[in-house]
């Protein structure tokens, strides 16, 4: 550039250039204050308007180069919109001394070269119909674009979410169901229970409380908590903000979808989560547990995503995002315990990817492998590689902090290898322990209670370690409120009425909640990568 300008010859063309890109487009002198203001204008114009491009068509991170040349398009459409309406830059510029403008700025015609007598709209005349067709529908594009706001949730990478269940139900709550998910309906009672840890409802004020058939050991009635009670719900969302964990990955039941007072629950707790979860700056992702739903009802799953998407889930606030496309979550994908339906599950892929969305899918422990947990057949990996993000289920598989090391090394180090080789995110499950006495009972298989122990938080913590080791940038902890096995993270223990409930009381009962910030603080690398417990 130096050189150009000491070149007299090179100057001169410069020089020339310059004076005439500044009559001929901006409708200024060479020189003066209009055309230094216009100047100004245009060089901040066109990474700005680059940015906004480059960010809608190829992600968030665009590079410099693809940028500018975005922005210099995207200039060169705009200025071609302004010669076709017959106006210039200047029409927009208050400052130009010479000569003095018309009354109406807006009707000032593009200078005429001297010498040359061109005619009004000399380009205009110059572009074929269909020229100016395609010009006009890139520049409402473009516009369009520079309207359009970025997720504020653009990517999963580096963040912890936890699996939030929302199917608790109460007796005299809204949805009118009485107790679900504590006991088997109407007969639930001290004998006939199915959750194994009592949560703190110590900050419930008397309106988020239902009177349960627990009693404490000094004869005090003993409460729950309704799912679908929005002041509820927003302190759930809450606690996830105060203790550091990035969202939540709402558990829809397919099972339930369709029509009647379960269908309508499911929307009332959507409809709480999102509203909590826009309130408290956390993510939402809507997650289609397929557990329990027979082939033929599968295309209700793409049916009411279509639904959700019409009307606006994906452009609210809380709306988790992942490589520039909203995500959404289908867990049960390879299970042994499940018929197979691999057409139905690549039908219901194709689906969903139509509506524009990125993918998560729950899949079996050793997916990779096609064995144990997972069904062998070796589709299932061309399904899975229609998916953007791949997530094992590992609840149960190993029952304490050598488990979870020798996991992370045989099983999740060659799982995150394979997904980055086909360029899916990895996203493993860690869980604070595990217990499903009661549960079990009502089925009639007896469990040990507290059958994983938590060991203060040790278990958990040296699953975050593995993940973090095996190369995992990204969390789910399971879960946050699934008090039925016993993996709750959510505020737990202190006072138990009498019954048989997991005893938490080694710790505090905001323990676990402020283990999974943590361990997203380790994942980012803000704290270091040691197996030892975090000091508070």
């Amino acid at each position: 550039m130096l050189l150009a300008l000491t070149n007299p010859i090179k100057e001169a063309v410069i020089k020339h250039a310059a004076e005439s890109y500044a009559e001929k487009i901006l409708g200024q002198d060479y020189a003066s204050p209009g055309f230094w203001v216009a100047l100004a204008m245009v060089v901040v114009y066109i990474p700005l308007l680059g940015r906004l491009a480059a960010q809608h068509f190829f992600g968030k991170d665009g590079t410099s180069i693809g940028i500018g040349l975005t922005g210099i398009v995207s200039v060169a459409l705009t200025f071609a919109a302004i010669c076709m309406a017959d106006t210039s830059l200047s029409g927009f510029i208050p400052i130009r001394p010479l000569p003095r403008p018309p009354a109406d700025l807006l009707e000032h015609r593009l200078p005429r070269p001297a010498g040359h007598a061109l005619p009004d709209g000399f380009l205009e005349a110059r572009l074929t119909r269909t020229m100016k067709a395609v010009f006009s529908a890139l520049c409402l594009t473009l516009t369009a674009l520079s309207s359009a706001e970025d997720p504020l949730h653009p990517t999963l990478d580096g963040k912890v979410v936890t699996g939030y269940q929302g199917w608790f139900r109460a007796e005299g709550d809204a949805s009118g169901l009485g107790w679900v998910h504590y006991g088997p309906g109407k007969r639930f009672s001290i004998q006939a229970c199915s959750f194994d840890l009592w949560p703190d409802l110590s900050e419930f004020p008397p309106d988020e409380r239902y009177a349960s058939p627990f009693k404490f050991a000094d004869g005090r009635t003993a409460d729950l908590f309704s799912s679908v009670h929005p002041a509820t719900v927003r302190r759930h969302f809450r606690w996830m903000k105060d203790y550091g964990l990035d969202g939540a990955m709402l558990q829809r039941f397919a099972v339930g979808l369709g029509k009647g007072r379960g269908a309508a629950s499911l929307d009332v707790v959507l409809r709480n989560c999102t509203e909590a979860a826009n309130a408290e700056g956390r993510s939402l992702t809507v997650m289609y547990d397929l557990s329990g739903l027979t082939p033929e009802r599968f295309p209700l799953v793409a049916a009411d995503w279509r639904q959700l998407v019409a009307a606006g889930q994906t452009k609210q606030p809380c709306a988790q995002f992942h490589q520039g496309k909203p995500l959404v979550a289908l867990w049960g994908l390879g299970f042994n315990d499940r018929a197979p339906a691999l057409k139905d599950w690549t039908d219901l892929l194709a689906d969903i990817k139509a509506t524009g969305a990125a993918i998560m899918v729950g899949v079996p422990t050793y997916w990779r492998e096609l064995k144990n947990d997972s069904q062998p057949d070796p589709a299932l990996h061309a399904l899975i590689r229609q998916a953007d993000i791949v997530s094992p289920w590992t609840v149960g598989r190993f029952g304490d902090p050598q488990g979870a090391a020798d996991l992370g090394r045989k099983v999740w180090a060659p799982d995150a290898a394979w997904c980055r080789a086909e360029q899916k995110t990895y996203l493993p499950v860690i869980f604070p322990g595990f217990s499903w006495s009661n549960l079990s009972a009502q089925r009639g298989k007896p469990s040990k209670l507290d059958q994983i122990p938590r060991l203060g938080g040790r278990f958990l913590w040296s699953q975050a370690v593995a993940a973090r080791e095996a190369g995992a940038k990204t969390l789910y902890v399971a879960m946050f409120d699934e008090l039925d096995e016993g993996t709750a993270i959510m505020k737990c223990g202190g006072p138990r009425p009498v019954g048989n409930f997991v005893d938490l009381s080694d710790v505090p009962t905001d323990h676990y909640l402020w283990l999974s910030g943590q361990a997203g603080r380790m994942l980012r690398g803000e704290i270091p990568g040691s197996t030892d417990l975090p000091k508070r």
